[in-house]
């Protein structure tokens, strides 16, 4: 009976989850895309872009009837960024960070690979706290060595050409460029219609490196490895379309923390369970 319910509290007591932190949960319910009511809300900034400011803002999505950040590319390239924290969180192996948001698109995205790009990335500590791009004149901010993955979103019948992209900024083009270096195999996930999808990027860090996870409508996720990790410590959300040319709204945008379970109570009562049952059976 003691050995008994020793195990089960030790197999209680390891199977604890890790205690998870919410460090971004923006809504837009306030109506603006800087730091506002909304708690665990953040202040988001033009990255890059043709299209004016007055297209990247926060206003009623009518079909969802609630606030969501708009953004019109305007026929060319456009990002814009967030930061979470005064310093990159870093992940100790067996930690992850997530990034979830819905997107719709406005006007029907026509076929095209790796149009719409959502990542986590790195500043290195040179977080911005204005908009840059956009007939400005500085289109893309100079953000030189901004590190990072991203994941793809095709339009159409495109099939990307890898799951993940991983980036050290050296041309000022955040979530694009030539120094992009894609991850892993294709990875097929599309948007035909003008309905809102969820989209996830998970990063965990392994023994070995950084598992990418990807799922897009809660769907069975697509896993790659990265080895040689560029950064194990992000501050940064970055969103972005390449080419394309659809409107786009962004909604309920989290970030959550999951560090690795701490082992002390487990381990502290195997050993209590270890002694008792050696001192039992010595007096057996």
């Amino acid at each position: 009976m003691f050995k008994s319910m020793l195990v089960t509290s030790i197999v209680l007591a390891a199977s604890v989850p890790a205690m998870a932190t919410v460090l971004v949960s923006d809504p837009f319910t306030d109506g603006g895309r800087t730091n506002g009511a909304d708690a665990l809300d953040i202040a988001w900034w033009q990255t890059g872009g043709t299209g004016p400011l007055a297209m990247f803002a926060v206003q009623n999505d009518p079909s969802t009837s609630s606030n969501a950040l708009f953004r019109d590319p305007n026929g060319g390239f456009s990002s814009f960024i967030g930061f979470f924290g005064a310093t990159a969180q870093s992940l100790a192996v067996g930690d992850s960070i997530s990034l979830s948001l819905d997107v719709r698109f406005t006007t029907l995205p026509a076929n095209q690979n790796n149009a719409f790009r959502f990542g986590l990335y790195n500043s290195q500590g040179t977080q911005q706290a204005d908009d840059f791009g956009g007939n400005s004149g500085n289109n893309f901010n100079n953000r030189l060595g901004d590190a990072g993955y991203y994941a793809g979103l095709n339009f159409g019948t495109a099939s990307n050409l890898s799951a993940f992209f991983r980036e050290v900024d050296t041309g000022g083009v955040l979530v694009g460029g030539a120094e992009v270096v894609g991850v892993g195999t294709n990875f097929a996930s599309v948007v035909v219609d003008l309905l809102p999808h969820n989209l996830r990027l998970i990063v965990s860090r392994t023994a070995v490196g950084l598992d990418l996870s990807y799922s897009y409508d809660n769907g069975t996720p697509v896993v790659r490895s990265d080895t040689t990790p560029i950064t194990t410590a992000f501050d940064t959300i970055v969103i972005g379309q390449g080419n394309a040319v659809n409107p786009f709204y962004i909604d309920n945008v989290n970030v959550v923390y999951t560090p690795i379970p701490e082992p002390t109570l487990a381990t502290v009562l195997l050993g209590t369970a270890c002694l008792a049952l050696r001192r039992r059976s010595k007096t057996a």
